[in-house]
């Protein structure tokens, strides 16, 4: 999921909130996704997009399009 990060400071989880152009953002417009950085100040490459996932395979589909 392509959103745009802050910096983050070492060993802390840094949030945004779900992209706006998500198909289906008015369903989860509250969630956020989330992403940690290390003890060395870089990303970790695995991202916490649970908040912001489409419970419809179709919708995940038409975002592949996209």
């Amino acid at each position: 999921m392509y959103a745009c990060w802050p910096d983050g400071l070492p060993n802390t989880t840094v949030s945004v909130s779900c992209p706006w152009y998500l198909p289906w953002h008015h369903k989860v417009q509250h969630g956020s996704v989330y992403r940690e950085c290390d003890a060395d100040g870089q990303w970790v490459p695995q991202k916490n997009t649970s908040e912001c996932d489409a419970n419809d395979p179709a919708q995940v589909k038409m975002m592949c399009l996209l």
